[in-house]
């Protein structure tokens, strides 16, 4: 993640996040990136929670990922742009169409026309407020990505029931007895090697 807030994008790897939590700016190898990149990451680790801690993006490679990335989300189609790619990255146009990274060129090909956002369906169970964090820490344009601080204000946390305060958690009480006890027992057993 990265370490500061609301800087100017700079050049960085590809590489940098597992691949399941990687933003659609990262897989298309652009070199630059900002604090919206991670609300991306956070996005799907946040859905991952909701869905029973099982991932939403597993992908098995790059193009898989781009692939499921398209199946959840749909490739957004905006006013006076082909998609996503033109109206952020400037591809793909007739001028730098070779240059789109060549397989991912073959999978926007096959995903352009998919236009729907899945995540309803993946997660049925969440509010409406909850889908819209999702919905926008979820999207295509990290430009129309929701920022840490629009995030953090979101009415999603501020919707019954509020989260609690640890002391109100009932279940960390039982658990810290539980390590307390188990602590006492290693300490009052000699244990052989």
């Amino acid at each position: 993640m990265l370490i500061f807030l609301e800087k100017p994008c700079k050049l960085y790897t590809n590489k940098v996040a597992t691949l399941w939590y990687r933003a659609p700016e990262i897989l298309l190898e652009i070199p630059t990136y900002s604090e919206k990149t991670d609300m991306w990451s956070i996005g799907c680790i946040f859905a991952e929670l909701l869905n029973k801690g099982r991932p939403i993006l597993p992908g098995k490679s790059e193009l898989h990922q781009f692939e499921i990335i398209c199946d959840l989300i749909g490739l957004k189609k905006e006013k006076n742009s082909h998609s996503f790619f033109s109206q952020f990255l400037g591809y793909p146009t007739k001028k730098n169409w070779e240059a789109f990274h060549k397989n991912m060129r073959l999978e926007y090909q096959i995903y352009e026309n998919k236009t729907s956002n899945n995540i309803e369906k993946l997660l049925p169970n969440v509010s409406l407020k909850c889908l819209d964090l999702l919905k926008k820490t979820l999207c295509w344009d990290p430009e129309n990505r929701i920022s840490v601080h629009e995030a953090m204000n979101h009415p999603y946390f501020y919707d019954h029931p509020r989260p609690a305060l640890p002391d109100e958690i009932k279940i960390l009480h039982k658990l810290d007895e539980y390590s307390k006890k188990n602590v006492d027992c290693i300490k009052n057993k000699k244990i052989k090697i």
